[in-house]
């Protein structure tokens, strides 16, 4: 920490320190920035060391998005940077967006108040001042703060764009369209927040990178000074029974981060433990649909798990995914796995195809609205007929009085049916025994929750389909006597 500045009054220590401060944001922050703390007052503001790193980083980088835990001083920090820009970068357009607008002045107001505790000497002429704006007059630099509408910015040529809270703007998609082509000639864009959820546009950002373009710095918790495992057992006590929020506002990992708005199904230590074996397949086929990370064995036999996509949207289209998990039968392996949409006469022609290939694989397939169609065809279509298909014990014991048996074609997931499901998938998660080498599954998993109402599944923005195969493929191993690849006798009374 670099000691308190005595009063300048030389002219050519003023021209030196005016130079080091042109030269290096970090220098100008660490010797002449004071902040506002709500317990300290105003004080400098003294670099911790991975501010320093997020600074080089921003130097060095012209797309940047930031996961950041609570209370880093990283709003001070861009306020800071933003104000760097624009006092020593001539004609320096600097945009700082928030979900609002006075959330955004609240982010100018940080960097007026680092300007008005600047030595006069330091200070350049001010030359528009309001509530959304701060100008300098000689560079004709300039801070502007935006609410994050779907169009603020457009029509911008920025030098700098900071996104402050992301994760929390509503039009969050719209509004990155509007304000991104302001920096493609060259402008900085920097995109900070803490977590939201998953499968909102920020996490989507933040996992795309840094093959979207932007490199990705996560901050965890740990790197505030004077925060130590007795702080941590406060916080654990303040949250109580609401763990995953104290993942999302003090994450210790990025994962943890993420898993929010509702309570995560499955053991969050496990999956983040179990996602480590994700690993590329073997190969693929069907444009990369088909992945397959173990080819058949002669002397193995095979599970497959289909789910069926489900959903419409304005134009009837199904938008969710169809998806397939292959599994050994003996050791329950993931093996290999098919996600992709599809009209329902492909899917079925896919499924047969790869249940062949597996050796004549039990396949077992959701009962659901567009399920009953991908059974139709395995069961009746000459071309696609296969003839392997689970079939449900469907017998009601107050009618069939006399021992009969009777069977339906397809999983049904129903309201007895999916908690055990559930269930068995959570214990081998739990266990550390399930091996699924599909990073997609993992990460459907982290997303896989119990919502308010008590109904589980995916949170908005996200998919289970591969849960919900890998939970039929479980169901399936149950349903496979060893040495016998049909899953009931002849004898049996069929009904589809």
């Amino acid at each position: 920490m670099p000691a308190a500045s005595p009063p300048l009054t030389d002219t050519s220590e003023l021209s030196i320190e005016y130079n080091a401060c042109f030269d290096s944001v970090a220098y100008f922050l660490d010797h002449y920035a004071r902040i506002s703390d709500p317990q300290a007052g105003i004080m400098p503001f003294h670099l911790w060391d991975f501010q320093r790193d997020l600074l080089d980083t921003l130097n060095g980088e012209q797309r940047v998005i930031v996961l950041k835990a609570r209370q880093l001083g990283v709003s001070w920090l861009m306020a800071g940077y933003a104000l760097w820009v624009a006092m020593f970068q001539d004609g320096a357009n600097v945009l700082m967006l928030s979900k609002r607008l006075d959330e955004a002045v609240t982010l100018l107001d940080k960097c007026e108040h680092i300007f008005m505790q600047l030595p006069a000497w330091l200070q350049p002429k001010v030359g528009k001042r309001n509530e959304t704006t701060l100008q300098f007059e000689r560079r004709g630099s300039k801070i502007t703060a935006l609410p994050a509408t779907e169009d603020a910015g457009r029509s911008e040529s920025a030098s700098l764009v900071i996104v402050d809270e992301a994760a929390f703007h509503p039009a969050a998609e719209a509004n990155y369209s509007a304000y991104k082509p302001t920096v493609d000639a060259g402008g900085k864009l920097i995109i900070v927040s803490t977590a939201n959820g998953r499968g909102n546009w920020y996490h989507q950002m933040w996992s795309g990178a840094p093959a979207n373009g932007f490199t990705p710095v996560f901050l965890p918790w740990t790197l505030r000074p004077g925060r130590d495992g007795d702080w941590w057992a406060r916080q654990q006590a303040e949250y109580g029974a609401m763990p995953y929020l104290l993942a999302q506002e003090y994450p210790l990992t990025s994962t943890e981060a993420f898993v929010s708005s509702g309570a995560c199904l499955f053991d969050l230590a496990s999956l983040q433990e179990l996602q480590a074996m994700a690993r590329s397949p073997l190969s693929t086929a069907d444009n990369g649909a088909l992945q397959v990370w173990q080819r058949p064995r002669p002397s193995c036999q095979y599970v497959v798990g289909a789910d069926v996509a489900e959903g419409t949207d304005a134009g009837n289209d199904r938008y969710d995914y169809d998806a397939a998990v292959v599994l050994e039968r003996q050791t329950g392996v993931h093996v290999a796995s098919l996600h992709g949409q599809w009209p329902l006469d492909q899917y079925a022609r896919l499924l047969r195809e790869l249940a062949t290939q597996y050796n004549h694989a039990l396949l077992g397939v959701e009962r659901n609205n567009h399920g009953h169609a991908v059974l139709e065809h395995l069961l009746h279509n000459d071309a696609l007929r296969y003839d392997n298909v689970y079939r449900h014990d469907e017998t009601d014991p107050l009618r069939d009085k006399h021992g009969a048996r009777t069977y339906k074609a397809g999983w049904p997931t129903t309201a007895k049916t999916k908690p055990l499901a559930e269930q068995e998938i959570a214990a081998w998660i739990k266990s550390g025994s399930l091996v699924n080498y599909d990073a997609g599954f993992w990460d459907e998993c982290l997303s896989y929750v119990r919502h308010g109402d008590g109904k589980t599944g995916h949170q908005g923005g996200c998919h289970d389909d591969r849960v919900l195969a890998h939970m039929i493929a479980l169901q399936m191993r149950q349903h496979v006597q060893a040495g016998q690849m049909l899953p009931i006798s002849v004898a049996a009374r069929w009904r589809s």
